[in-house]
């Protein structure tokens, strides 16, 4: 393994985009809430601009540049406003899948049209109705974004859902963090009510730092070197922390210290291959399918229905870019096999690689290119929208 990279680094990460778009939501029906925390990606900037021109009233346009949850949460709220919007993104984004969401809102009596490509427009005269059904069979993140314009209702709010899964999702930690800032949710097997006029009982929250890519940065001390996160929660809302469960199967034993709020990854000295199921966790597929090249030992990672609908479809691309780095991987019965390699040689000829518009994969090339392959990365600004410091952090 002579050929990886050693990688160092100390300090602190943004914060969790997911649970600051959360915030942000919240805080646009209460401005005087408070938000503790930095983050300069890209779907918070475009969030975050988004609902001060929605409190101003000066636009009615409003851009989600590439950013799924930001137009799926920026949706929600803007049908709870009296008015007619525009939202803008990028052909990329309006071809992922929104239609329950849409349909949803159409349900409580907003209009939704498509006039002109990449945009959405929406005429809305608040909630109309006190009961909605929402398909969730491509996300839970559209119940997310109703669950989160749910505050100052005047009236009581339920939402038929049919069975959903229980423990460690997305929508769990919407959940946990509405309740936390205190929103009653009256959860039963498929349906969830609000009861009306609901109000925080927390005038600020703390934004925890981001799981996704503290599990990218530990993926790089995992092979070679060392990670020190400053700032480190004991416990998270994120469902991608369980990536200090899964560094420990895998032979890293991640070490908290409760005292400085810190977490240690250092390199696994007898690397373990894994069988795991991603299901809940899709974000971690392409760097952990590129770290798992180099993990002795056949892997496999199940959960994977979810990445068709990422910004590219993460589990084509892996392949094609594992196959082309010279590994043996390839998809069987929906799980992704792969055989790593402790050593390995990699094409001598460059490899010209395009992430697709997509944030994660330029992520786990650049993880091969720490491996010891020789990648040149077009457009290796992607990596904004998640994690704009993680060029500086990694020094490439």
């Amino acid at each position: 393994m002579d050929q990886i990279k050693e990688f160092q680094y100390s300090g602190k990460i943004s914060a969790s985009k997911s649970l600051y778009n959360r915030a942000l939501i919240l805080q646009s029906f209460f401005p005087d809430f408070h938000i503790i925390g930095e983050s300069q990606c890209e779907d918070v900037l475009y969030l975050r601009q988004a609902l001060m021109n929605l409190e101003t009233g000066l636009e009615t346009a409003f851009d989600c540049g590439s950013g799924g949850t930001t137009l799926r949460f920026l949706l929600a709220r803007l049908s709870r406003e009296e008015g007619e919007f525009v939202i803008r993104g990028s052909n990329r984004l309006m071809q992922r899948p929104h239609k329950p969401l849409y349909d949803s809102l159409r349900a409580l009596g907003c209009e939704i049209s498509y006039e002109n490509a990449g945009e959405i427009h929406l005429i809305s005269k608040g909630w109309q109705k006190q009961k909605v059904t929402l398909n969730l069979d491509f996300s839970s993140q559209f119940l997310s974004a109703l669950l989160l314009s749910c505050w100052k209702l005047p009236f009581d709010f339920e939402i038929q859902t049919g069975p959903r899964e229980q423990g460690g999702s997305y929508l769990e930690m919407t959940i946990a963090f509405l309740k936390s800032m205190g929103m009653v949710i009256d959860e039963g097997e498929d349906f969830l009510k609000v009861p009306k006029n609901q109000e925080p009982k927390e005038n600020s929250y703390e934004v925890e730092p981001d799981m996704s890519s503290a599990f990218t940065l530990g993926a790089f001390a995992f092979l070679k070197g060392k990670l020190v996160l400053e700032s480190f929660p004991e416990k998270s809302l994120q469902p991608d922390f369980i990536f200090t469960e899964l560094f420990e199967v895998m032979g890293a034993k991640p070490e908290y210290n409760s005292a400085k709020r810190t977490l240690i990854v250092e390199k696994a000295q007898s690397p373990q291959s894994v069988n795991w199921n991603l299901r809940k966790n899709p974000d971690l597929f392409p760097v952990l399918a590129v770290l798992l090249s180099r993990v002795p030992g056949e892997s496999f990672l199940s959960g994977l229905e979810a990445l068709a609908f990422k910004e590219s479809h993460r589990l084509d691309n892996i392949v094609d870019l594992l196959s082309e780095l010279g590994f043996k991987c390839s998809v069987q019965n929906k799980r992704f096999v792969i055989k790593g390699e402790a050593t390995h040689t990699y094409p001598e000829e460059p490899l010209n690689f395009d992430p697709d518009q997509d944030h994660r994969m330029a992520m786990a090339a650049a993880l091969a290119c720490y491996q010891g392959a020789s990648i040149e990365i077009s457009h290796p600004e992607v990596v904004n929208k998640s994690f704009p410091e993680f060029w500086e952090i990694l020094k490439l």
